[in-house]
């Protein structure tokens, strides 16, 4: 069905419920059917939101970072005045140390808010950034 039919809400949604399936430990699904069913249902052309999932499910399910950041990378590219995308991508770049290339998405995310309607999204992605930076720093060996 996948590649025979058009992506719609109800295909997007029925991989959203088996990732979420599999990350709740509910189901157990293979991981081959299910990268076959992302690689069917992205055939088509990219979808941003299919992107999105596949790298929920790379990150939780396959763990899988890398897979999942690029993913997500794509998701972006793809749909790029999308904010939950920006979001998504900019806190895997705070997760992964990769705080200049996460400070460019939360840019865009304040940037795309009219009127500062996502300054407060934005804000809190600094503060996040500003904490994982704090952390990362080695401890101070002055005496």
């Amino acid at each position: 069905k996948l590649r025979a039919r058009p992506i719609g809400p109800q295909s997007i949604g029925a991989l959203g419920k088996l990732v979420d399936c599999q990350m709740q430990h509910l189901c157990q699904l293979p991981p081959r059917e299910m990268l076959l069913s992302f690689l069917a249902a992205l055939s088509r052309g990219p979808n941003a939101e299919i992107l999105s999932i596949y790298g929920n499910y790379a990150l939780n399910v396959l763990q899988d970072p890398a897979l999942a950041l690029e993913l997500w990378q794509e998701a972006a590219r793809v749909a790029p005045r999308e904010v939950e995308y920006q979001v998504t991508l900019a806190k895997m770049l705070i997760a992964t140390g990769q705080f200049d290339q996460a400070s460019s998405h939360i840019a865009n995310v304040r940037a795309m808010g009219k009127l500062g309607q996502n300054a407060s999204i934005a804000d809190k992605l600094e503060r996040l950034a500003a904490q994982a930076r704090h952390e990362r720093l080695p401890p101070d060996r002055t005496n």
